[in-house]
């Protein structure tokens, strides 16, 4: 269900997400819905239609175990810049997503806050904390829903609510990590979907890893192009309907703050990112930061610690007010950090501060609770 919007002068997708939707992050939404090539491009009197703000949930699929034999047999069309599956066995015909660039681009239905919300008590066997939680989800409307798929960049394929990616060029990625937890926890699940079409790890340290295709390691950009094939695009959208898949990915995503935000670091005097910005806001600026510039994080708030003439030991003391300033610098500087600086960082940022404004994360010193020490022990 949809209703209408006319834009206004000074209007944004971010604003109009804000009032409309209850959350700035939920302008891709709109864009999506809309077909806008240039989401920062509106004009005053143009039309937009506005989602229903109601949670789309998809019942979750659990699939039988052995995987069946047998294959599907689908087409795909392309009708405007929409594209199609069709299974001419059982007659579904599934939207994939929409072309761009060098492929396609699926923002999903399948919301992880709807999800987590079903289904708190696979969250709460797996150690998640209510910050954890918290702090993932302000993370993951940035980037994507459960079944999000892009295959445009020169990432070759995206995939779920982190957007973990094969790894750009011949470099290694993360949806790999994230696969092999799902093919070493639910080994018929992934042979399911992925493995029985010739899909597999091929390696992976936890975080990153290469995929294989058919016994080929693809570690090229050559090799990688054939992820860019609309069936691996259906393929992934239907395993995202299923539970495993779906907690997988829940706990693959608060699973990334451990392997970074508790790290000493000599560029920050020998201090863990968790001892310097310790409220559930910062917890979450630098995980979302983390998703989309990894390399950069560490950088950027030494920067904008000398930058503010504080060091690492004075915040790792400091109260409220210190935290707040470093924020505030900390977002600052890393809209022009590194070569190629953080996407779209303002925004990002802004959809961030929105979590604490609706009372959903806190901004105060201390307020981060993390079960790492229970998922280790």
């Amino acid at each position: 269900m949809t209703t209408e919007y006319v834009v206004k002068s000074g209007d944004t997708l971010s604003r109009i997400a804000e009032r409309l939707l209850g959350s700035a992050g939920k302008w891709s939404v709109i864009a999506e819905v809309n077909r806008l090539t240039n989401p920062d491009r509106l004009r005053v009197g143009q039309k937009l239609l506005i989602p229903s703000t109601e949670p789309v949930v998809v019942p979750a699929v659990v699939h039988p175990v052995p995987p069946p034999s047998g294959t599907q047999t689908v087409t795909f069309s392309v009708e405007g810049r929409d594209v199609f599956a069709l299974d001419a066995t059982s007659g579904q015909r599934i939207h994939l997503g929409r072309t761009f660039r060098k492929g396609l681009s699926r923002h999903g239905l399948l919301q992880p806050e709807a999800f987590i919300a079903a289904r708190p008590g696979d969250l709460e066997a797996a150690s998640l904390s209510r910050s954890e939680v918290a702090v993932m989800l302000a993370t993951a409307e940035n980037e994507g829903n459960l079944d999000a798929i892009n295959t445009w960049d020169d990432a070759f394929l995206s995939f779920g609510m982190f957007q973990w990616t094969a790894g750009t060029g011949a470099e290694r990625g993360e949806l790999a990590a994230l696969l092999a937890v799902l093919e070493r926890e639910f080994p018929d699940v992934f042979a399911h979907y992925l493995g029985r079409f010739g899909l597999g790890v091929a390696g992976s340290d936890g975080t990153t890893g290469f995929l294989s295709l058919d016994g080929q390691r693809l570690d090229t950009p050559e090799r990688k192009e054939r992820l860019r094939d609309l069936a691996w695009v259906l393929r992934f959208v239907q395993a995202a309907a299923d539970l495993h898949v779906r907690t997988v990915q829940v706990r693959h995503a608060v699973a990334r703050l451990d392997g970074f935000y508790f790290r000493a670091q000599s560029r920050l005097g020998g201090h863990a990112l968790a001892e310097l910005l310790t409220s559930e806001l910062g917890a979450a600026l630098l995980l979302d930061h983390h998703v989309n510039r990894p390399g950069h994080v560490v950088g950027t708030v030494a920067q904008a610690l000398e930058e503010l003439g504080v060091t690492a030991d004075r915040l790792a003391a400091g109260d409220d007010a210190l935290e707040a300033r470093a924020i505030d610098r900390y977002l600052a500087v890393r809209e022009t950090f590194g070569r190629h600086p953080m996407t779209h960082a303002a925004r990002r940022g802004a959809v961030t501060r929105d979590y604490v404004a609706r009372g959903v994360i806190s901004a105060a010193r201390g307020t981060f609770v993390s079960n790492r020490a229970l998922r280790q022990g």
